[in-house]
C-alpha cells in the first residue's frame, strides 16, 4: 500500500496532468518529433527532455501559455514538483550558435527574471550549441535535484 503522502501527491499530480490548459497553436506543422508519451514536439532535443521527464515520472505540460511582461509566451515545459505542488518552467535554447537566436534567448531569460522567476527556484534553463551539445546526464541530474 502506498503511504498517504505519496498517494495524495500522486493523485494531485494526476489531477494536474488531466486539467485542460491553453497551449501554443503557433506553427503546428513544426510539431514533428514524437515523445515516449505519444505527443509531438518541435525539436529532437525537446523530445529527449520530454522523455527524461516522462521516464522520471515528472508531470509536465508542453508549451503551456503564460503571460510574461504583458505578452503571451509558451515556455517549452511547465512541470509539477509532485511533492511540493510547485510548478516550474523549463526553457530550452537549442540554437545558441545563431547570434540572433542567442540575443532573443538572453532577452527572454531577462524577461523571466524581471517578472520574478528565479533560476533554479522557479525556472530551469537548458541550452546547446555546437561546442556544448545537449548534455542529457546534466539535464537528468538537474531534474532529479530540483523536481524529485
Amino acid at each position: 500500500m502506498l503511504n498517504e503522502d505519496y498517494q495524495s501527491s500522486y493523485e494531485a499530480a494526476n489531477r494536474w496532468l488531466s486539467e485542460d490548459y491553453e497551449k501554443s497553436s503557433l506553427y503546428p506543422e513544426r510539431l514533428v518529433y514524437s515523445t515516449l508519451r505519444g505527443e509531438k514536439v518541435r525539436s529532437k532535443s525537446e523530445a529527449l527532455i520530454a522523455n527524461i521527464l516522462y521516464t522520471l515520472k515528472i508531470p509536465y505540460r508542453y508549451e503551456q501559455s503564460l503571460i510574461l511582461n504583458g505578452q503571451k509566451v509558451h515556455p517549452d515545459f511547465t512541470v509539477l514538483n509532485a511533492k511540493t505542488g510547485q510548478e516550474f518552467l523549463i526553457e530550452f535554447f537549442g540554437m545558441m550558435d545563431n547570434a540572433d537566436y542567442a540575443r532573443n534567448a538572453a532577452h527572454k531569460i531577462r524577461a523571466y527574471i524581471m517578472e520574478g522567476y528565479v533560476p533554479y527556484r522557479d525556472i530551469l534553463f537548458f541550452y546547446e550549441s555546437a561546442a556544448l551539445p545537449l548534455d542529457l546526464d546534466f539535464i537528468e541530474y538537474t531534474l532529479r535535484k530540483y523536481l524529485l
